[in-house]
C-alpha cells in the first residue's frame, strides 16, 4: 500500500479585503486533492472562547484554485449563502471526497462545517487506492468575498 502524504499550510487573510489571490499556495508536487477552509484566526491561535473547528463561509462569492494557468473547477465555486445557494459547493464535499453520504446537513455546512473540497486527479480517483501519477507545478488560490472580512482568518 503507497504512503499517502497530508499536508496542512495556512495563510493568513487580512480582515478589509474583499478579494484575495494566494500565489504559489502549492508549489512543487500537486496534491491528488485540496481541501479549504475559513477559520478566525484568533481561534486559530487558541481563543478559549472560539472554535478552532467552527469553519465559517465568510460571505465568499467566489473560489478558485488556478493549476499551472488553468482554473479548477473550469467554472469557479460561487456560492451566494445570503440566498441558501451553495448546493454545489455541498455536494463537492460528497463527490470529491468519494462519499456517498455523510453527518454534515446542508445548514450545518453553511454554519460550521464550511469546506471547500478540490478533486485534482484526471479522473477524479483520489479517493481510490490505486496511484496516480505524480505531477509537478503551481497551485494558486482565488478568493472574492461579498463583504469586506470582518475579522483575519486563516
Amino acid at each position: 500500500m503507497p504512503f499517502t502524504r497530508i499536508e496542512v499550510k495556512t495563510f493568513t487573510v487580512s480582515s478589509g479585503l474583499k478579494s484575495v489571490i494566494i500565489p504559489n499556495g502549492v508549489n512543487g508536487v500537486l496534491p491528488s486533492r485540496i481541501i479549504l477552509g475559513l477559520i478566525s484566526n484568533s481561534a486559530f491561535y487558541g481563543d478559549m472562547k472560539k472554535n478552532p473547528f467552527n469553519f465559517k463561509h465568510y460571505n465568499l462569492n467566489h473560489i478558485s484554485l488556478s493549476e499551472n494557468g488553468i482554473q479548477i473547477p473550469t467554472t469557479a465555486y460561487t456560492p451566494d449563502y445570503a440566498k441558501d445557494l451553495y448546493a454545489r459547493n455541498y455536494l463537492s464535499l460528497f463527490t470529491d471526497l468519494a462519499q456517498h453520504k455523510t453527518n454534515v446537513s446542508y445548514d450545518d455546512y453553511k454554519e460550521n462545517i464550511c469546506l471547500y473540497v478540490f478533486d485534482l486527479t484526471q479522473d477524479k480517483s483520489a479517493s481510490e487506492p490505486f496511484g496516480n501519477v505524480t505531477r509537478n507545478g503551481d497551485i494558486s488560490i482565488h478568493l472574492k468575498f461579498d463583504a469586506e472580512l470582518p475579522e483575519t482568518v486563516r
